[in-house]
């Protein structure tokens, strides 16, 4: 899984599912590090907005989409180590994880149901608002000594 290593909410998340996954099977990576940006830019998981202006090397004017959030979605990749990689962004990564976890959790899949669209449309309301209702760290969280095999980049 790929979040903002910044955001609570997004860590509050990582520490939920670290509790509740004895059998190790979910991998983090902040979207900050080397991994995570590489992973949010294949999945096209990358959210820009407003413009930056300058000169292209050939002279010419050229804009450039910029943000101070690129970071919208996060995203789930299964078998990442493995041959058969599927990625899931926003609901659908939300409910690729809630289908992993053990029963009292899992039966929070069945909004899945729900028009990915609609989904979608309450999860990019918590995104975009995710800073000011939750809060935002001033760096990426570091994972403690236990927690470290769990996390790609963490050296």
């Amino acid at each position: 899984m790929v979040f903002d290593g910044v955001c609570n909410l997004c860590n509050g998340w990582v520490q939920f599912l670290l509790k509740r996954d004895a059998s190790e099977q979910f991998y983090f990576a902040p979207a900050q590090s080397k991994t995570g940006h590489q992973v949010m830019s294949a999945a096209g998981a990358l959210e820009f907005s407003g413009e930056l202006s300058g000169e292209s090397s050939g002279g010419q004017a050229e804009t450039t989409q910029v943000s101070q959030d690129p970071y919208q979605s996060f995203v789930v990749v299964t078998d990442y180590l493995g041959g058969d990689q599927s990625e899931y962004l926003r609901s659908a990564a939300v409910m690729a994880l809630l289908k992993k976890l053990p029963w009292r959790y899992r039966w929070l899949s069945v909004f899945g149901i729900l028009p990915e669209r609609v989904l979608d449309f309450f999860y990019t309301i918590v995104a975009k608002n995710r800073y000011r209702w939750f809060g935002k760290r001033p760096s990426c969280m570091i994972p403690s000594k236990s927690e470290r095999l769990r996390f790609l980049d963490a050296d």
